[in-house]
């Protein structure tokens, strides 16, 4: 299987480029990685339209998937890695009560922050820049 993405864009490209692009799905956007079967039919196909794409090998970083359940899991990357991804489940029987963010509790926590218009300064650090004459 081949990875194959389009980095280059389609604008001035003759009508047959274009038309084998969208045969292989990536006319519409550049960057977005397609699988295409490697074939000899599909290689000469894409060996005219080389100078638009970028062909990688596929690559299963975590294994192929084993059954059809995991496939709904899978990412594909446009590096040609295929990676699996678990969902995250929460605990159901957690004796704690869930606390929300919510804005009345934000504003309580906050309040000196708010007072001084310092929220996110962790973040946005101030800079001085003195301009001499």
């Amino acid at each position: 299987m081949h990875v194959v993405t389009r980095c280059k864009p389609l604008k001035g490209q003759m009508a047959a480029y274009k038309a084998l692009c969208d045969h292989f799905d990536i006319g519409r956007r550049m960057h977005k990685p397609v699988l295409v079967a490697n074939t000899p039919s599909n290689n000469e196909l894409l060996l005219q339209i080389k100078h638009l794409i970028r062909v990688k090998p596929l690559t299963a970083v975590h294994g192929l998937p084993s059954d059809a359940s995991e496939l709904t899991h899978t990412q594909l990357r446009t590096d040609g890695s295929l990676s699996v991804i678990k969902s995250v489940r929460l605990p159901t029987d957690s004796s704690e009560p869930v606390r929300l963010l919510q804005t009345g509790t934000v504003k309580e926590k906050n309040q000196k922050k708010i007072a001084n218009r310092e929220i996110l300064s962790e973040y946005f650090k101030t800079t001085y820049r003195w301009k001499y004459v």
